[in-house]
C-alpha cells in the first residue's frame, strides 16, 4: 500500500487533494482496503455496497436538512436528530431522541434564543458557539420528570453535525478523528490563530480541551483552510476540508486500519 504523501508529511491540501479525498469518501475499496472496514468473513456480500451506501446516506440527511429548512416542526426535527444520529454514530442514546429534537424544535420560538437564526444566520463565531453550546447542554445535567437523568452526557459531536447539516457553509464538523489530525498538524506544523499564542505552549492533550470549544475550534479550522491557499470561489470547501481531515484521521489512527498497520510497520523498520 502506498502511503498518501499528503498524510505522512502533513501538507496543507490542496483543491486536487480535497476533491480525491472526497471521491474517497464514497468509493468501497477504500473504505475496504484502505480503512479495513467490513472486511469480516459475513461482510463478503454486502461490501460491493458500501459506495452506494455512504452515498445514499449523505443525499437522505442533506434532503431532509436542505430542503426543508423552514420546517422546524418536532416530527421533522426529531427525523433530523433521529438519522442523524443513526448514520454518524452520534451516541445519542434512543431513550433520548425525543428529547433532543424537543429542545431543539422549542428553541426556535424561545424568546431568550432563537436557534434557528444562530445556525442559519450567524454573525461571527461567537454565535457558532452558542448555537453549539445550547444543543451540546441539552442532555448535560437534564431533569426529566424531576429527576437527573441517569444519560447525563456531552453530545458535542452531534451539534456541531447537526448544525454542519443545516449550514455546511459556517459550521466544521468536530470529530475524534478530525481532532486527532488536527492536532498533528498544529503540534508539527506550528501555525496558530488568536486562540493559540503557538502550539508549543499546548500538549496535545490540552488541545483536546481547546477544541471542545467551538469557538476555539472554528478559528482553527479556518487557520486550516487559510494556509491550503484555496480558490475564494472553490465550492464547498469547508465540508471538503471537513472530510480530508475526518478521512485522513481515521487512516491514521482508527483501529483496524490497513494504512495504520502499514505505516506503523515502516515506521519500524
Amino acid at each position: 500500500m502506498n502511503l498518501d504523501r499528503t498524510i505522512e508529511n502533513l501538507e496543507f491540501p490542496s483543491k486536487t487533494k480535497l476533491e480525491e479525498f472526497w471521491n474517497k469518501r464514497y468509493s468501497a475499496n477504500f473504505h475496504i482496503g484502505v480503512l479495513g472496514r467490513l472486511n469480516k468473513k459475513e461482510y463478503e456480500k454486502i461490501q460491493k455496497n458500501v459506495d452506494n451506501w455512504y452515498k445514499l446516506q449523505d443525499e437522505i440527511l442533506h434532503d431532509l436538512f436542505n430542503k426543508k429548512m423552514s420546517d422546524w416542526s418536532i416530527k421533522t426535527t426529531f427525523l433530523r436528530v433521529k438519522l442523524l444520529n443513526e448514520f454518524y454514530s452520534t451516541n445519542i442514546p434512543d431513550i433520548c431522541i425525543y428529547n433532543v429534537a424537543e429542545c431543539i424544535s422549542k428553541a426556535n420560538k424561545d424568546k431568550e434564543i432563537n436557534l434557528r437564526q444562530l445556525i442559519l444566520k450567524p454573525e461571527n463565531n461567537g454565535d457558532k458557539k452558542n448555537a453549539i453550546d445550547f444543543i451540546t447542554a441539552i442532555l448535560k445535567y437534564k431533569v426529566f420528570d424531576g429527576y437527573k437523568s441517569t444519560l447525563s452526557k456531552d453530545i458535542y459531536s452531534f451539534a456541531t453535525k447537526f448544525c454542519h447539516f443545516c449550514n455546511p457553509k459556517e459550521y466544521s464538523i468536530y470529530d475524534q478523528y478530525v481532532e486527532k489530525l488536527l492536532k498533528d498538524y498544529i503540534t508539527e506544523k506550528n501555525f496558530s490563530c488568536e486562540c493559540i499564542q503557538s502550539s508549543q505552549n499546548f500538549k496535545k492533550t490540552e488541545l483536546s480541551t481547546l477544541m471542545k470549544d467551538y469557538k476555539n475550534f472554528i478559528e482553527l479550522i479556518d487557520c486550516f483552510i487559510a494556509f491550503c491557499e484555496l480558490p475564494k470561489t472553490y465550492k464547498d470547501k469547508r465540508a471538503k476540508v471537513d472530510n480530508f481531515l475526518w478521512l485522513g484521521g481515521m487512516m491514521k489512527y482508527k483501529k483496524g486500519s490497513n494504512y495504520k498497520e502499514e505505516r506503523e510497520k515502516r515506521l519500524k523498520k
